[in-house]
């Protein structure tokens, strides 16, 4: 327990504040001891850091056997995949910006799935179960300095009234004795305006069809471990049957049903392995609790406005969702520009091109952090593929558009961009259309159109690619990207550097704006791993994050390293990112002449973004070399992560960097040598410029981003409309 949570902790009996008995601190923190409250009539034990207010066996016994069994299945970072994120963003609303150094509370933690997520915004969280999960969070998560487990009952919280911002229950209430005596404790923990999202599983006829409700009878009168025994023998069994029967056309999504067994086949791109373990996991979640109490949105909806909560949503996102705050109603409309002008506009988004991971993160960037009604913004309908909408978040503001053509040829999809497209932001009533990518090939006014691509400019880049299919396809991308920005109203650069290289292509534009991408909080929040390797304690670990390509010189900082290591440097080389074609042949070429043996050099294929601040954490010096970049997104989030820096000195990278690392050229390997050696040997250089670099990252943040954008957008609507005739 650390010693700042203390002034938060209350006697869950009496409401009066605790004291230490006998602690016995590790570091800056509590590892046993006692809570005593001010009357010295009660007394709570502190065991493994975490204190506890509850009686060791209790009804929720079956999910410390649960969540302590699969401890880190539904961790994203350990899944792989964003699962818990897409849901707690999803059902929250939430930004990750607003939680950033906010206390937040988690009720019924499990193992700390959005724990972890709300630690990755920058929250310090309070993770409270009333079962021996709390052990499993905290194995899990007790790196993070701004975690705090507590052992503790939804009926009898032990903290001080209106003490988080944030609280939030998921996938919890249901499963306690009186639904709406526990949902009754959580309103009195938010602050003045504070926050608070629920959900349940959803009541209906409908659902108590569900297989698990007829078996639920037999299934909790059973011992807990012979349920998970049966279970671990049935499911690889009735998991291929609801498979198959998933399968079976148009019925095939109700036949799977009639199977107990949970099949997230097609929902989550789980491995083999991972399905089974998911399985397992929420089939004993569906048959061992002993309550399991549906709730209706009506109902959900009356527990909210009886607690004077304002702003109440109430639908589904997955589960039945609440959520609402405290103090004087915000509103869904009205705000200051929206105030002053009297109108609201409605934006329409198309993203059809934005296919990259760095367009991809500009919009889910701006819009989980933007306050669209203070823009003036009454909706905002976007147009894009499956996979990117699937990873944008849920809100009655955003309206989603899927056209099957975009899951089509490459062909099929300017057809539809050029000509459908048009009529179908006329049909919405859309105001005003921002084009995420330069590459559209739309052509509805009023527009705003963001340049994203530097390869088809930068003086030197395209010769790379020699007489190539990939040298005609940037060649055409020039022009089709020249002909967007001057046809819009206004184009947006991500830096000074690429709006002065792309208009020296495409001529001068009248109405610019310079609003580079953010980086998100979980890489402001990176803590690193370990500290500067002493003499021969541990290699030096170098990290450069890209994919292989013609452009980004993975084999001269390859040359680099060896260089290093051959005058008496121990340095481990950690490219991250993959690669194929050319570009790749000469990495694998060039480690083969450099560490034949792979002794210092290893190449991981491509990772998710949420993995990065992991491989961050545990680096000690980072390194890029790209030659061409519109914004460097991988140089941003080191920066963040405030690490030593060695880095190109082409194009916008000193904008970006300014003073915060140790420049190179990055086709010579010599230079490349000379900065890394200067961050190795000089520690007092090394120090500052980190601190330097992280300090410079701060201005780079998704609120920035997002109102910088959208009130560029308004100002050319309003620029717009005051320009045509009435």
């Amino acid at each position: 327990m650390k010693y700042e949570l203390l002034e938060r902790l209350r006697c869950p009996k009496t409401g009066q504040r605790l004291t230490l008995d006998t602690p016995e601190p590790i570091a800056d923190a509590i590892e046993s001891g006692w809570l005593v409250s001010v009357d010295g009539q009660h007394r709570y034990p502190i065991r493994n850091g975490i204190p506890r207010f509850v009686p060791e066996a209790n009804y929720a016994d079956n999910f410390g056997m649960q969540w302590n069994h699969f401890r880190q299945t539904q961790l994203d970072s350990y899944s792989g995949h964003p699962i818990s994120a897409n849901r707690f963003w999803k059902a929250t609303g939430w930004r990750p910006g607003d939680m950033q150094g906010q206390w937040v509370l988690d009720v019924g933690c499990g193992s700390g799935r959005f724990a972890e997520v709300a630690l990755a915004a920058g929250a310090h969280v309070v993770a409270l179960d009333y079962s021996s999960a709390v052990d499993a969070c905290h194995a899990n998560l007790k790196q993070h300095p701004d975690l705090h487990v507590v052992q503790g009952d939804i009926y009898a919280l032990p903290f001080a009234p209106e003490t988080f911002p944030f609280v939030y229950s998921l996938g919890v209430l249901q499963h306690t004795p009186d639904v709406a005596r526990a949902f009754a404790a959580l309103p009195p923990m938010l602050t003045a305006a504070g926050r608070l999202c629920v959900d349940y599983y959803e009541k209906s006829f409908k659902s108590r069809l569900l297989p698990k409700y007829w078996l639920r009878p037999i299934t909790t009168r059973l011992p807990k471990l012979q349920l998970f025994a049966a279970l671990e023998r049935l499911v690889p069994v009735m998991l291929p049957i609801s498979r198959a029967l998933a399968r079976v056309p148009v019925v095939g999504k109700m036949l799977k049903r009639v199977v107990p067994v949970a099949n997230y086949d097609g929902i989550y791109p789980l491995t083999e392995p991972q399905l089974l373990e998911w399985a397992l996991l929420d089939t004993i979640d569906m048959l061992a609790p002993a309550y399991d109490q549906p709730q209706t949105a009506a109902t959900a909806r009356r527990w909210f406005e009886q607690a004077g909560l304002h702003d109440i949503e109430v639908l589904n996102a997955g589960h039945l969702v609440g959520r609402g705050h405290r103090g004087a109603e915000r509103g869904a409309s009205g705000g200051a520009w929206h105030a002053s002008n009297g109108t609201s506009m409605i934006l329409g988004i198309n993203a059809c091109r934005a296919r990259s991971g760095g367009a991809i993160a500009h919009l889910m960037g701006i819009l989980q952090e933007v306050n669209h009604a203070e823009f003036g913004v009454r909706e905002v309908h976007i147009w894009s593929y499956a996979r990117l909408l699937a990873a944008l978040p849920e809100a009655h503001w955003l309206v989603k558009h899927q056209p099957p053509e975009l899951e089509r040829s490459l062909l099929h999809q300017l057809w539809w961009e050029r000509f459908a497209l048009p009529r179908e932001l006329a049909k919405t009533g859309c105001s005003i259309l921002l084009n995420v990518d330069a590459g559209s090939v739309c052509r509805f006014r009023p527009a705003i159109t963001m340049s994203r691509d530097m390869l088809s400019y930068e003086p030197g880049e395209i010769e790379r690619y020699g007489i190539s299919k990939e040298r005609l396809r940037l060649i055409a991308l020039r022009h089709v990207q020249n002909a967007s920005l001057k046809a819009a109203d206004g184009a947006v650069f991500l830096t000074r550097y690429a709006a002065r290289v792309i208009q020296q292509s495409c001529g001068p534009l009248s109405n610019i704006a310079y609003i580079p991408h953010g980086v998100g909080a979980a890489f402001q929040a990176i803590v690193p791993a370990n500290n500067w390797p002493g003499d021969g304690e541990r290699p030096i670990r170098c990290l450069y994050i890209s994919n292989a390509a013609p452009y980004k010189h993975q084999w001269h900082v390859v040359q680099a390293v060896g260089q290093l290591r051959q005058r008496g440097f121990d340095l481990q080389l950690d490219l991250v990112g993959g690669g194929e074609g050319k570009a790749q042949t000469r990495l694998e070429s060039q480690v083969a002449v450099t560490d034949p043996d792979r002794a210092f050099v290893t190449q991981r294929e491509f990772v998710p973004q949420y993995t990065l601040p992991r491989l961050l954490a545990q680096a000690d010096l980072f390194v890029f070399a790209s030659s061409c970049e519109n914004m460097p997104n991988t140089l941003l989030e080191a920066m963040s992560a405030g690490l030593p820096i060695a880095c190109s000195n082409r194009g916008p990278m000193p904008e970006v960097l300014v003073d915060g690392g140790v420049y190179f050229d990055p086709e010579d390997p010599d230079s490349i040598a000379a900065a890394i050696k200067d961050l190795i040997t000089d520690s007092g250089k090394r120090t500052r410029l980190a601190a330097r670099a992280k300090e410079l990252s701060r201005q780079y943040s998704w609120t920035r981003c997002a109102r910088e954008t959208f009130s560029f957008i308004t100002e050319i609507g309003e620029r717009v409309k005051q320009a045509t005739p009435q």
